[in-house]
């Protein structure tokens, strides 16, 4: 068995994205879900880049958006996967490793890292194949303080299939997060992912034989601009929170070239990913800021429209840099 360990969390998450242009009718379930949750399941992924707005987050958040929100969407759900092990900047071959053998059965992945730890994203109606590849290699936990899956033992029982993605947002009480700020009774618009936004709204579940067939070689390119990776706990928000949500809403304009800006929520920490500049912002008001004493430099794909579906796009990107013993951040 691999050193890693993955612990698969309990709530049904989304991606969802948005243009830029747009972010102030998103004002509202921005602010609840960096500021005011107490949900100990939470987990909330914000990134811009290229002028796009994308979102991971669950539903019971999604539902505090207003109905002047429009997202597109992915058209499946997905279940985050704790990675805990030898992580952090000296390390190499992480991502590639966990990637290998979902790649090889034809199931798609997305992949995130934050100051403290990685996580997977899973499609949910492909999870008991995903933890059955998985488990073969790691050890797999169903849950923060639950039992070790067994290789072939399913996760998910087949008789409850998992939530999926509906062409609306349904607003409702299920979550424990805090109602500091009331969730809307009217939900966004949503709409699926595409290059262009179709008429339909059908969930297209491949199967992981079916996916395989969508593997392509992809073109790769460099960002000119160094990135940072902080984590912020917390209880040193009430110090920078106003600067965080200065970044997300006010960027200042020279930092917007080629810009990628992350922020992920998960237990008690910020994890952010952001410019030198915006680095030495925060740094001015809390040197005692935790940050990778390295700078990044930024490697994406950019040869369009990439779907949900095709596998082995995070093993392509990070098999020669694990090959040659260089450690990488991927998202």
């Amino acid at each position: 068995m691999d050193t890693l360990s993955l612990t698969v969390m309990p709530p049904s998450l989304s991606i969802v994205s948005f243009p830029l242009s747009s972010l102030p009718t998103h004002t509202h379930g921005l602010l609840y879900a960096l500021l005011y949750t107490d949900d100990p399941d939470q987990f909330f992924s914000y990134t811009e880049c290229n002028s796009l707005c994308t979102i991971i987050c669950s539903t019971a958040t999604l539902a505090r958006f207003p109905a002047a929100a429009t997202f597109a969407t992915s058209p499946h759900t997905y279940r985050a996967v704790e990675i805990t092990g030898s992580l952090g900047a000296a390390a190499t071959g992480i991502v590639h490793s966990v990637s290998v053998p979902l790649n090889d059965a034809g199931i798609s992945m997305y992949y995130l890292s934050t100051y403290d730890t990685d996580y997977l994203l899973l499609p949910e109606h492909n999870i008991n194949e995903a933890i059955g590849v998985l488990s073969a290699k790691f050890n797999v936990f169903g849950g923060r303080g639950g039992g070790l899956i067994a290789p072939g033992e399913p996760f998910l029982p087949q008789s409850a299939p998992p939530h999926t993605t509906s062409s609306s947002a349904t607003p409702g009480s299920t979550s424990t997060a805090a109602t500091a700020i009331p969730a809307s009774t009217t939900p966004p618009t949503i709409f699926p992912f595409s290059p262009s936004p179709p008429s339909s709204t059908t969930d297209i579940k491949n199967s992981p034989k079916e996916n395989i067939a969508l593997r392509r070689q992809h073109s790769i390119s460099v960002a000119p601009n160094s990135l940072h990776l902080a984590g912020v706990r917390r209880d040193h928000v009430v110090f920078l929170g106003t600067l965080i949500l200065k970044m997300i809403f006010f960027p200042e304009e020279e930092h917007q070239t080629h810009r990628l800006f992350s922020i992920c929520v998960r237990d008690d920490t910020l994890s952010l990913i952001l410019s030198t500049g915006e680095l030495d912002i925060l740094r001015s008001y809390d040197e005692s800021l935790n940050v990778y004493n390295v700078e990044f430099q930024r490697l994406y794909i950019d040869d369009g429209y990439l779907g949900f579906d095709e596998p082995g796009i995070v093993e392509q990107l990070t098999g020669p840099l694990a090959s040659n013993s260089i450690s990488l951040f991927h998202m």
